[in-house]
């Protein structure tokens, strides 16, 4: 059976420009998405999994500082690099962005990297402050849940308010959000915690999500960037 080829999302809009990159990328194999917009291309990269991104440098210069900040969650992602393409010289410069691609400096070299890139769906780690009720236990049946309440979340965890002493750095709880039309508990592991007393802030725990169905993280990005659906 052959392989699927890579998927890779390629970011450009002026048309000279897009047709340059594509006669670059037509002698590899790939299954190329172009979007003619950053904004697009965040929203795409948490909807459908990629093996990798290209972006055009100019847009990179002129995009708004509340989508770059989006845009890096992607771009570290994924293998990615800028492109800066020179349509006189008729050569397209490659600047590495992620771990994934560093030393490359050819399209061939990035593509091979791709091609071997398990696809991705890259949700925004942007944290937003949203105060849902939550209930919090140490199992899945959550026979004796502690009621508290959520400080902030991401796709990948959450601040829970807490002051309990049995929960520590690296207990593994279970939570149930209200709020997200998701009534099934999450298995979280604690990765940091403030104690109470110890700061003029918010007592608490710092909780990674673990196994979060891919409904509930796109229900999550659509909450934390508003903005960009």
């Amino acid at each position: 059976m052959e392989a699927a080829a890579a998927k890779i999302l390629l970011v450009v809009n002026d048309p000279a420009r897009k047709a340059h990159c594509l006669e670059f990328l037509t002698d590899y194999i790939a299954s190329i998405h172009i979007v003619d917009s950053l904004r697009e291309a965040v929203v795409l990269a948490s909807e459908e999994a990629h093996c990798g991104i290209l972006v055009d440098v100019v847009l990179m210069v002129r995009a708004p500082t509340v989508i770059k900040a989006h845009l890096e969650d992607m771009l570290c992602g994924l293998p990615s690099a800028i492109l800066n393409i020179d349509l006189k010289k008729g050569v397209i410069q490659l600047l590495p962005r992620s771990s994934y691609v560093l030393g490359c400096r050819s399209i061939g070299r990035f593509m091979a990297v791709c091609a071997g890139f398990r696809p991705q769906i890259i949700f925004p780690r942007t944290r937003k402050a949203v105060h849902f009720n939550v209930l919090l236990d140490f199992c899945p049946e959550m026979n004796n849940p502690d009621r508290t309440v959520c400080i902030n979340i991401s796709t990948g965890g959450c601040f829970l308010f807490n002051t309990r002493d049995d929960i520590g750095v690296e207990s593994t709880i279970w939570i149930r959000l209200f709020g997200l039309d998701h009534d099934l508990p999450i298995e979280g592991v604690v990765v940091w915690k403030r104690e109470w007393g110890t700061a003029t802030a918010i007592p608490g725990i710092g909780v990674k999500f673990k196994d979060v169905p891919v409904e509930l993280k796109t229900k999550l990005s659509r909450l934390i960037l508003p903005d960009l659906f």
